[in-house]
């Protein structure tokens, strides 16, 4: 059962106003001067809203969003009280973890609350939050927060492809989702900040065994397992049950499929948002792009900055990666949980699928070189997810 959670959860409901927000504002960051009413509007919601613009209250916090968050969620579920550890302590840590992501383009701070931001609406309006053990809470929320920890801003495959120390440590298995775990536990551990401490040593063995799930899940070549998992429970729940109540799933594959949702949840965000995202991956990617050209590696698909086919891309990432995903977690978690989402996600996809269609066309009019290399590489990438065992299944449902 939980911990406090769905008391804690209870009164966060009733009392979650502007007196609340400011105080908390002025608990964790102390430093913060003048008006700020803005970003108390902006949080007062509870739960917060699934649109929340992360870069605002970026802004509005001078760039320490992850670290308020990360402390208001803390608080919300009275995880610290729960385990007994160091609010302030913790407070601190968890802005030397902001400090520690690297300013890439988009795996950076502000993607790290926006993830955590996400799984704590899922834990809100699914309803499993109420169902976590303290340390469950602790885990899903600190994993949100480091799951892309010192990110380089490359994929999995670069690393491997140039023999990274990352990718040799880790025997190219996982070798970021690794890292990201590895590099934040480092520094966690470390005598000035010694913010495990005062946890019992099972408590605390349970956390990290936990956190590391939660990230390790992160990793793309994963992905397809996942969503065969979901397919196979629910599956399994219609042929016993006839039906699929969201109340009856294992808690633990719900809080998995969270941190997966809210890891490329931004093509299921209001356009807006979903297009800022999208212009950061996009920068992201040419970078590594850049990097492979230099190093006179093959260009990874839609990587090439000189042959930008960002519809292509856009549509193959949703119809291989997104929707499976989406269409599961839509039959696992609460329908109102999930509806909003997948209205974003149809019109965003209509939005790529148009752009898709236009390179298609002036690829046709134009370079048969262009078109032939855009073929290619949208043949070799499904041909990836092929590979993993996935297909568009769930796709036409959602178009």
């Amino acid at each position: 059962g939980a911990a406090g959670g769905g008391a804690a959860a209870a009164d966060a409901g009733e009392h979650w106003g502007d007196v609340r927000v400011r105080a908390l504002i002025l608990d964790f960051l102390p430093t913060a001067r003048g008006d700020m009413s803005e970003l108390v509007d902006i949080l007062r919601e509870n739960p917060l809203p699934w649109n929340l613009d992360v870069f605002r209250v970026n802004d509005l916090t001078s760039g320490h969003a992850l670290q308020l968050m990360s402390f208001l969620f803390y608080r919300k579920w009275e995880v610290m009280d729960d385990l007994k550890m160091d609010e302030v302590r913790w407070a601190h840590f968890m802005g030397e973890i902001e400090r520690g992501y690297r300013r890439n383009p988009y795996h950076n701070a502000i993607h790290a609350c926006s993830v955590t931001c996400d799984v704590n609406y899922f834990m809100d309006s699914a309803g499993f939050g109420e169902e976590m053990d303290a340390y469950e809470l602790f885990g899903l929320l600190f994993g949100a927060a480091i799951h892309d920890f010192d990110h380089p801003g490359h994929t999995n495959n670069f690393e491997i492809q140039v023999n990274s120390k990352r990718a040799l440590l880790y025997n190219d298995i996982s070798v970021l989702e690794n890292h990201h775990v590895a590099a934040a536990y480092k520094l966690a551990l470390m005598p000035q900040w010694g913010v495990f401490a005062k946890l019992e040593d099972d408590v605390y063995r349970k956390i990290r065994t936990f956190v590391i799930e939660i990230v390790l899940a992160t990793d793309l070549k994963k992905h397809f397992d996942h969503v065969a998992a979901l397919n196979a429970a629910i599956a399994n729940r219609e042929a016993a049950d006839g039906s699929t109540p969201p109340e009856t799933f294992n808690v633990h594959l719900q809080i998995k499929t969270a941190i997966k949702l809210a890891d490329i949840a931004h093509t299921s965000k209001a356009k807006q948002l979903h297009e800022r995202w999208t212009d950061l991956i996009t920068e992201e990617f040419f970078l590594q792009g850049d990097q492979e050209r230099e190093r006179k590696l093959k260009i990874s698909p839609f990587m090439d900055r000189n042959n930008a086919l960002l519809g292509a891309c856009q549509t193959g990432f949703m119809e291989f990666l997104v929707f499976p995903l989406f269409n599961a977690a839509a039959k696992i978690y609460k329908p109102e949980s999930m509806e909003p989402l997948l209205e974003h996600l149809k019109h965003n996809y209509a939005m790529w699928k148009a752009l898709a269609e236009e390179e298609e066309k002036r690829n046709a009019g134009g370079s048969m070189a262009t078109g032939a290399e855009e073929a290619d590489a949208k043949a070799e990438a499904e041909a990836e997810a092929k590979a993993d065992g996935i297909g568009a299944d769930g796709v036409e449902e959602m178009k």
